[in-house]
């Protein structure tokens, strides 16, 4: 495997917008997140890597990470790892993410976290390569689990999200008393106040504050009932 770092132009050549000039300057931070995309102008002497490209981050807290799924022109922090024939791309992804691959680099010291690997400290470090059908294998197996495991960190983030809706809508906004008030109000009226009962219904209020619904399947109820009126 060969391994290519990237340049660093002067930050007076960033640019926040787009344009046809202009290419993608792809940083360590930009994979986890799109708050600080950066453009610089198009040039030659630029390192480019493509979303299916694998790159290692080589200095500081990130020293290790394993990174794909941008394109763009990569910076000095990044290398890019460039596989001989017969390598699979995916594959070498999971394979630098593993301890074959992992554990001798932390192992190198403290010393290149600070300055940085270069490119002989990565090709100290051996490891195995299967046959190429093996290799695809292996990463259509691998590539499953972690597509699993985001799919389950996704459905935790929303989890997450409902349920502290929820406790701001009890114990904050103290919807539930709101709504024992409300339907004593109707109840004096003639009118019986419904709430619907779908999760983003019962737990979010239109643009104009109003949180009842008069029509639909009460599911609000039977839970305001255990607040106090």
């Amino acid at each position: 495997m060969e391994f290519q770092g990237g340049a660093q132009p002067p930050a007076s050549q960033f640019h926040d917008a787009p344009s046809p000039s202009r290419v993608r300057f792809v940083q360590i931070r930009d994979f986890d997140g799109d708050g600080h995309v950066t453009y610089i102008d198009d040039a030659p002497k630029w390192r480019k890597c493509t979303a299916a490209d694998v790159l290692i981050a080589r200095y500081g807290a990130s020293l290790g990470r394993i990174l794909r799924g941008l394109s763009g022109a990569y910076n000095v922090a990044l290398v890019k790892v460039i596989p001989r024939t017969g390598i699979d791309l995916d594959f070498l992804y999971c394979l630098l993410r593993s301890r074959f691959f992992q554990v001798p680099l932390a192992g190198l010291g403290a010393r290149s976290a600070q300055s940085g690997f270069n490119k002989p400290d990565f090709e100290t470090i051996p490891v195995p390569i299967p046959p190429l059908p093996e290799q695809r294998a292996i990463a259509g197996v691998l590539g499953a689990l972690d597509d699993k495991i985001e799919v389950n960190r996704k459905t935790a983030r929303v989890l997450e999200g409902i349920a502290r809706a929820v406790f701001t809508s009890w114990f904050v906004d103290f919807d539930p008393v709101r709504y024992n008030i409300r339907e004593r109000e109707h109840a004096k009226l003639g009118r019986a106040g419904r709430f619907v009962g779908t999760i983003d219904e019962l737990v979010l209020r239109g643009a104009d504050g109003e949180l009842f619904k008069r029509s639909g399947h009460s599911l609000f109820g039977p839970i305001a009932s255990l607040f106090p009126n």
